[in-house]
């Protein structure tokens, strides 16, 4: 019998469709999974929609590969590769329409609390969402499980090596392709003050384009350049060692940053902020490029950002309530 006690889940179980994004919305979708099978009781069914893919950059060829090569799963949770018949099932989409949990009318802000009848079989389609503005007054028991879904600890085991040969570090994340030139078209002065606000120490850079750095007064550091010039036999020695296995790593080192900055809603951002915060045990500043933090006008720290819809708070904010009470 495990902690969580599966073996006496219903074996009716959910169907979930894993983001088809990258590698961190798809690792939002198993802890979606996850936190949702816990709290009704229900093994649940993992649909691979697409594969992680990312462009030759620092190492070799394109490469594809599944998420479930780089991530462990809880027990209750299991694979599908294939079709699947969904006619006998229910589909629950946009998850920005409802919560998971206990009736708490500021958590769930202009949502409805998700019920589920225990005779049906349900599909959730639309999975891209984070735990923490999903699941009202999480048990320890559904914490214990999303504690459960991690990287493999052999990258986790690497990034910490690496950590503790560099020492204390900052930390800025700047993602300029995809979605934030065109949502947020981030200011060149914005990026330069986040750089300044961090020279109290040396800097590590997670980015998809250093270059844009070539010019900035202050030194450092490409994380992803650190791992292949210095740590590159260690690095091939990986089961798994390709432009995919490199950016998890580099998350992974951006992880133990002592102030970080990040991209506003970029979900790699978003899962270093929630690391750190989870380290220093709800101790964090939260900074984003461009962004002033609000103090919370409300129970809940999305309470206080009332000009954000709600279908962008779900997936694109990460917040403190993603803190896991562990013990």
């Amino acid at each position: 019998m495990s902690l969580l006690g599966y073996e006496e889940f219903d074996k009716n179980p959910f169907v979930f469709r894993i983001w088809n994004g990258g590698m961190i919305n798809q690792l939002m979708s198993i802890e979606f999974a996850t936190a949702t099978s816990a709290f009704f009781s229900r093994h649940g069914i993992l649909i691979e929609s697409c594969k992680i893919s990312s462009q030759a950059n620092y190492v070799g060829d394109k490469h594809n590969l599944s998420i479930f090569e780089l991530v462990e799963i809880p027990n209750f949770l299991s694979s599908h590769d294939g079709k699947f018949d969904f006619s006998n099932f229910d589909k629950i989409e946009q998850p920005s329409q409802f919560y998971i949990g206990e009736y708490d009318k500021s958590f769930g802000e202009n949502r409805h609390l998700l019920e589920l009848e225990a005779s049906k079989n349900f599909y959730f389609d639309n999975t891209l969402c984070n735990y923490s503005i999903m699941f009202s007054h999480r048990t320890p028991s559904i914490d214990l499980a999303l504690s459960n879904v991690r990287f493999k600890q052999e990258y986790v085991e690497f990034a910490n090596y690496i950590c503790l040969q560099l020492g204390k570090f900052n930390g800025i994340h700047l993602r300029f392709t995809d979605f934030s030139t065109q949502i947020l078209r981030l200011k060149k002065e914005h990026i330069t003050d986040s750089i300044q606000n961090l020279s109290d120490s040396k800097i590590l850079i997670s980015t998809d384009d250093y270059a844009a750095f070539s010019a900035n007064k202050v030194e450092t550091i490409n994380v992803a350049s650190l791992i292949i010039n210095d740590y590159f036999k260690d690095f091939a020695s990986l089961s798994i060692a390709n432009e995919l296995t490199l950016g998890l790593v580099s998350l992974l080192v951006m992880c133990s940053s002592q102030r970080f900055i990040g991209t506003p809603m970029s979900t790699y951002s978003n899962y270093i902020h929630r690391t750190i915060n989870q380290r220093n045990n709800g101790v964090h500043d939260w900074q984003s490029i461009g962004r002033i933090n609000k103090k919370c006008s409300g129970q809940y720290s999305w309470n206080a950002y009332q000009e954000i819809p709600m279908d962008q708070k779900v997936w694109g904010y990460e917040w403190p309530e993603s803190l896991l009470m562990l013990g």
